[in-house]
């Protein structure tokens, strides 16, 4: 869903329209089964930056899953998928066609 990987972007970005960035891209892939969905009683609180960094770092240190589903903290009911670039299987994924994200100017901060 790239409306929500936008919004995902967005939310950690604190920009002016003349600072919009002009080498974000779009790819998408096809992942390799299967993808681990993050159980609900890992991170007690997903708003905890702390604890769902801890959880994210420990989960490519452990190299167990090729990408895991991890839930939106932006969008209620939404999910994001997270891809370990250094996992073996990131071999088995060709590469993807990257397509410039074109910055709707209405997403960000407004002069003035």
């Amino acid at each position: 869903m790239p409306g929500l990987a936008v919004l995902e972007v967005l939310v950690h970005l604190e920009l002016d329209a003349d600072e919009i960035p002009a080498d974000y891209v779009l790819v998408a892939i096809d992942l390799p089964d299967p993808v681990l969905v993050l159980p609900s009683d890992t991170v007690r609180d997903l708003s905890d930056e702390t604890q769902t960094r801890a959880f994210g770092n420990q989960w490519l240190v452990d190299c167990s899953s090729f990408a895991i589903e991890v839930p939106s903290v932006t969008v209620p009911f939404g999910c994001n998928v997270l891809v370990d670039p250094q996992h073996p299987d990131i071999a088995r994924v060709p590469t993807p066609a990257a397509h410039p994200l074109d910055w709707n100017r209405r997403l960000f901060r407004r002069d003035g």
